[in-house]
């Protein structure tokens, strides 16, 4: 299972809205300008090392041949997601149901509804999107 920490997480998000591999100076870059995050680069590439190793992110130079170097024979490195941001929001949701609700969605919404956290609009909506899975 894929575990990203809030921190990573930012950065996922700027490599799976670009076009291109970004380096960390870029990331940082985009940080700064898009959310307001000021770190430094050995913050980034920290974040950027762990992904890799949890197979999330990889470095190269050479995406448009097929094939993926490890190794930048030129400049900095420039970072790739692996793993698409919908493959890590299931198995975030399904690590959350897990811890807070025993996997149980029912138990979730449950929880919502007992404790005033829907409006009624949000619970009408619930009601159909319920109804539209029965059909």
């Amino acid at each position: 299972m894929i575990k990203i920490t809030e921190a990573q997480w930012s950065i996922m998000e700027l490599l799976w809205e670009s076009d291109e591999p970004m380096t960390v100076s870029q990331i940082c870059r985009e940080l700064d300008e898009e959310k307001g995050i000021l770190w430094k680069a050995n913050t980034v590439n920290t974040q950027l090392t762990r992904l890799e190793e949890h197979g999330v992110v990889a470095h190269g130079d050479d995406l448009c041949e097929g094939t993926l170097s490890t190794k930048s024979s030129k400049g900095p490195k420039a970072f790739y997601p692996l793993v698409d941001r919908d493959t890590c929001r299931r198995q975030e949701e399904q690590s959350f149901l897990d811890k807070m609700y025993q996997g149980s969605v029912k138990m979730m919404i449950a929880s919502f509804i007992k404790d005033d956290k829907l409006s009624a609009e949000e619970l009408d909506e619930i009601r159909r999107l319920l109804d539209e899975e029965r059909e």
